[in-house]
This record gives structure tokens, C-alpha cells and sequence, in this order.
């Protein structure tokens, strides 16, 4: 097995889709917005996809049709991802959480801004009035963003209070999510609207067809990274740079391959299922409590069933997630033309970065870590935080 890190720098602003697209007719939207990150199952598609092209053997790049299904089937696997899918990808054995990497090549994932001004001297305490209340013990006045309070129906949380988020640095360091001239210089996502009006097919103009759409760039030197478990030499043609396509709007991005270096991915492994230590890279701890622990998640996580038990509040945002419905290899040179292939269901996916405070947070590990098929891919990653003993 060989533990590959694989970076994506986009060429200019890219639009990572999801749920809201313009669509058409009843579904037709004016105003969609770029999500932050690739899901992961984008990244898988389009590793597939490279993985496929790099054999000329296997793929004929002008056609885009397989000449050889079983040398396919060995390098990116029978079928795509589904629930409950067992087994690798081909070469590929699983992936890791999408994660940026500084111009330093530090690497950053998103957390929710929940930490006190001094957290190693501020703790979570219990309010039984208002519910639980995080206070900063230096100065003895409330935290206003971490008032988190119990809602008596479905998952814990405010409503009221905004999910802010930030991001972390493996080193400890923090930066703005969104880059603001005046008020943000550090942020690392730069917005871009774009305005403009779509065309019908005779040319004419639709004046029901104007539209707005926010696009992200990254500052310079920053890009998306991922862990590769691979068990076997990848084609040589892979090994190279190349530039690949992404998202919803097929974005331009060069994907370089290199073997990880450095301190932050020294005690990171793979045992062909799922990477140990990724978790070594969320470099924060949380304030704590004598009561609760907690746990953060470090990716988008799905659960089949309501956690148990219940934690007592969260700091948490969901976010909506389809797939192609298991297309696959039978037929190969239907693959890579179907533009209309059936999509799943919708899962509501709970966003990276939130964080669930409870009493037992190694069983909600437990749960969220039990579901293979997506943490294979790189869902389902998250790291617990123990209640204080002192």
C-alpha cells in the first residue's frame, strides 16, 4: 500500500454544486452559490476518471470508450460509490476528508468557531435557567456565539444563533473563513458574483432568465488536498501533473501527486479501509466541561439513524448530498458519455466542522464511524474531545 497526497490548485474561481442549481421550470433558480469544498465523492469520480485515461491500453482518450473491461475493473473498480458498497476502488483503497493546504503546505479544516478568548481557562458551565452557557472565566461575561441551548424536538440546537466557522490550522492557527479587504485580509476564500442572463436555444433572450452566482476563489499558494491509499504502482502517467477537471462546472484544476512529507502527516496510516491519525490534524481543544465531553466532525457525516443517546446541544449545520446511482462497468462505454445518469436519494448530511457536546462521545464515534461504504471515501471522519477529570 502507498499513502499518496494529492493537490488540487483551481485555475481562477470554481462552483462546487449541491442541491441548488438554476434547474428549470418549477425548479428554476435565479440566485445559487458555491459550496467550499468538492464532495467527496467528486474527487472519487474524477480520480476514477484519471486513473482510466492513464492506461492508453484501457481507455481511449478521443472515443472516451474502454477497450479492455478487465483491465478497467482492476484500475478503478466495477461500480461507483453507493450505500453499503464493500471493497475498493481498483488501485484505489480509500480517501481521505478534503482538506486545504496553506502556501507552506499546512495543512487546514474547517471548525466552528466555538472557542472562548483563553480556552485552556475557560470552561463550560451549567446555567440551569437558560440552559448550558459557555463563560470566559477571565472576565466572567458571557460568550454571546457560544450560548448553545436545548431544543426540546430532534437534535439539540439554537436556531437563532448562526453557525460561524473558521479555519484550523494542523500548527494551532486560525485564519477568517472569507477573505474581507477591511475587516478579513487573512480569509482564505475570495467570493465572485457573476450576473448575467441565460440564452434560450434559438438564440433569443430570456427575460425570466437572469441569474446570480457566487463563485469562490483561493488566495495564492492555497489548494484542496486529499489522502490516496493506493495498493499497487500508479500508471506512470499518473504520477505526473496534470490538469483535470472539477465541479459542477467543470473547473480547471492541476492535480499534482506526491508522496506526504513532514510533521503533520507523520502519525497518519491506512489500513486499506479508512485513514488512523487524520485526526492529528485538527489542532484545537475544545473548553471543557466536569460533566460533558464533545465531538467534532471532520468531515461531512451521514447517520442512518438519530445519534444515541442524544447529546445534550450542538453547534451544527446540515448540508444536502446525492450521488449517481451506482453507475458502473457493465456496460463501459455507456460510462463516461451518460450525462443523465439517475441520481439517489437526497441524504441531509451533517456539515464539517460542527460539533456535538455529550456525555458520551466515544459512542457517537462509534455510531458515526460504523457506516464503511462512506468513511471508505472519506465521509464520517471525526475526533472526540473527553470531559475534564479535574
Amino acid at each position: 500500500m502507498a499513502i499518496k497526497l494529492l493537490t488540487l490548485s483551481p485555475h481562477g474561481s470554481f462552483f462546487f454544486g449541491s442541491e441548488v442549481s438554476f434547474g428549470q421550470g418549477q425548479n428554476q433558480n435565479y440566485y445559487v452559490r458555491s459550496m467550499l469544498f468538492p464532495q467527496q465523492t467528486t474527487v472519487l469520480g474524477m480520480l476514477r476518471f484519471e486513473l482510466l485515461k492513464s492506461d492508453p491500453e484501457v481507455f481511449d482518450p478521443v472515443t472516451k470508450k474502454v477497450r479492455k473491461k478487465s483491465k478497467a475493473d482492476a484500475a478503478i473498480g466495477e461500480s461507483s460509490f453507493h450505500e453499503g458498497r464493500e471493497g475498493g476502488y481498483g488501485l484505489l483503497n480509500c480517501l481521505s476528508p478534503v482538506f486545504l493546504t496553506n502556501p507552506k503546505g499546512v495543512p487546514y479544516l474547517l471548525s466552528a468557531a466555538s472557542r472562548l478568548e483563553d480556552s485552556a481557562r475557560s470552561s463550560l458551565e451549567v446555567d440551569k435557567q437558560n440552559g448550558f452557557v459557555a463563560r470566559n472565566l477571565l472576565s466572567g461575561t458571557e460568550n454571546k456565539q457560544a450560548i448553545l441551548l436545548k431544543n426540546d424536538k430532534g437534535l439539540p440546537h439554537d436556531g437563532k444563533l448562526e453557525f460561524a466557522a473558521e479555519l484550523l490550522g494542523a500548527d494551532g492557527t486560525t485564519l477568517p473563513l472569507l477573505y474581507d479587504g477591511n475587516e478579513a485580509p487573512e480569509g482564505v476564500f475570495i467570493l465572485q458574483n457573476q450576473i448575467g442572463n441565460q440564452k434560450q436555444y434559438d438564440g433569443e433572450t430570456d427575460e425570466s432568465g437572469f441569474y446570480k452566482q457566487d463563485r469562490y476563489k483561493l488566495q495564492t499558494g492555497w489548494k484542496f488536498a486529499v489522502l490516496a491509499d493506493f495498493n499497487a504502482e500508479l500508471p506512470m502517467a499518473f504520477e505526473t501533473s496534470r490538469h483535470v477537471q472539477l465541479g459542477a462546472e467543470r473547473g480547471m484544476f492541476l492535480l499534482e501527486t506526491q508522496t506526504p512529507k513532514g510533521k503533520h502527516f507523520a502519525n497518519i496510516s491506512s489500513d486499506g479501509n479508512a485513514f488512523s491519525g487524520f485526526e492529528t490534524l485538527y489542532g484545537q481543544e475544545y473548553p471543557k466541561s466536569k460533566t460533558l465531553g464533545g465531538l467534532a466532525l471532520l468531515s461531512d457525516c451521514w447517520l442512518d439513524s438519530q445519534l444515541k443517546p442524544e447529546p445534550e446541544f450542538a453547534m451544527s449545520k446540515t448540508v444536502s448530498f446525492r450521488h449517481l446511482n451506482n453507475t458502473h462497468l457493465r456496460d463501459p462505454n455507456e460510462l463516461w458519455t451518460a450525462n443523465s445518469a439517475p441520481k439517489s436519494l437526497r441524504y441531509n448530511m451533517f456539515q464539517r466542522g460542527s460539533v456535538f457536546f455529550s456525555a458520551n462521545p466515544s459512542k457517537h464515534q462509534d455510531q458515526i464511524q460504523s457506516l464503511e461504504s462512506f468513511r471508505r471515501i472519506g465521509y464520517n471522519y471525526c475526533i472526540t474531545f473527553e470531559k475534564n477529570q479535574k
